[in-house]
């Protein structure tokens, strides 16, 4: 390990060592069975402070150390967390880390899909993005390959793997997880109603109470779920829990109102209570601002008073539900370059 002193009026040695202020020591090699660091500080009158530092690791903490750093997704919520942790051949897998009440964190639980698959050819992605409520996970695996309307929800969620369901090659999939009696297990597997190879569903997720929104960024409608008409246009899926009993189902389909190829609407989403936002990062209307109401429906190119100029200068959609329930888009935020001249700051695209 290494010191750095930042008190320039103190003369500070460390096991025997003198360290100028603002520079590293040189390493300081430590018995693994006596770690200690003597560290003697002498103030400008020549009063000398003695300290002794104990360095103990315990087996708790290594185990949390061991989790890969190099993730894509972390949640949190509460004393509980949740981080992918990607392998080589572009699988992975979800640790569940606790925090105690002398605030270390110790590995609870290491959790895959039941048909995650971790190959080079076929992987899932699982992990790919991540939301944690209370005792609720929501896990997206945005390359697994399952086909359409193949959601599996309650105790018994074995979706199917293999070459029978490989033709909607990433097409992408979520899993819902629950907390029982001190242990997670996999409640539900979620597929779009109208998957199809490269969707990408599950590449971003939201969760509040019972209710989760996927994202799907590559999706290709142009609005009609199957015309696949408009490449990577995007789309966003509300999923929800059946009151009679608990089994989880596709609740909502949503598409932006001037949904084009290559909008990536479903890069990323928030939600809270009866809103949600989504971003589009490829979105290219040359608009800028906030429309609400009537003016929240941009316009589309090839409309007579379209502008698509601003290529991928990006936009984000809010969604608030009606007195039946229903979403429908409130809000249409659009490129935010106006912001950056109010301040003054350089122009610049900007990706809600």
């Amino acid at each position: 390990m290494r010191v750095a002193p930042q008190d320039d009026r103190a003369t500070v040695r460390v096991n025997d060592e003198t360290v100028a202020p603002g520079t590293f020591s040189h390493a300081i090699a430590l018995n693994v069975e006596d770690p200690v660091l003597h560290i003697e500080v002498a103030d400008t009158l020549g009063h000398k402070r003695l300290y002794t530092v104990v360095i103990r690791q315990s087996h708790d903490v290594a185990r949390s150390a061991e989790v890969d750093i190099a993730s894509d997704a972390v949640a949190v919520s509460g004393e509980w967390m949740a981080i992918d942790v990607p392998n080589t051949e572009g699988g992975g897998s979800v640790h569940i880390l606790r925090q105690y009440s002398d605030h270390h964190w110790q590995e609870h639980d290491v959790l895959v899909g039941s048909n995650t698959e971790q190959t080079t050819d076929g992987a899932d992605r699982f992990g790919a993005a991540l939301a944690l409520d209370g005792d609720l996970l929501v896990v997206g695996a945005s390359a697994e390959d399952g086909a359409p309307n193949s959601t599996v929800t309650g105790a018994e969620t074995q979706p199917a793997i293999g070459s029978d369901v490989d033709a909607f090659i990433d097409s992408g999939a979520v899993y819902v997880f629950r907390r029982q009696d001190g242990q997670w297990r996999q409640e539900a597997y979620l597929k779009a109603a109208n998957a199809d190879a490269r969707d990408a569903f599950g590449r971003t997720v939201a969760l509040h109470a019972e209710q989760i929104l996927i994202g799907a960024p590559s999706e290709a409608s142009a609005g009609d779920p199957n015309d696949n008409s408009a490449a990577s246009a995007g789309a966003v899926y509300v999923f929800g829990t059946n009151d009679n009993d608990g089994s989880w189902s596709q609740q909502a389909y949503i598409k932006a109102s001037n949904a084009e190829s290559y909008d990536l609407f479903g890069s990323s989403l928030a939600v809270g209570g009866d809103r949600f936002a989504v971003g589009a990062w490829g979105e290219d209307s040359d608009r800028s601002g906030i429309f609400q109401g009537a003016t929240a429906q941009p316009h589309k190119e090839g409309d007579t008073d379209a502008t698509t100029s601003a290529r991928e200068s990006g936009a984000a959609y809010i969604y608030a539900r009606d007195t039946e329930g229903a979403w429908y888009q409130e809000t249409y935020l659009a490129s935010f370059q106006w912001i950056c001249a109010l301040l003054e700051l350089p122009a610049m695209n900007s990706y809600l």
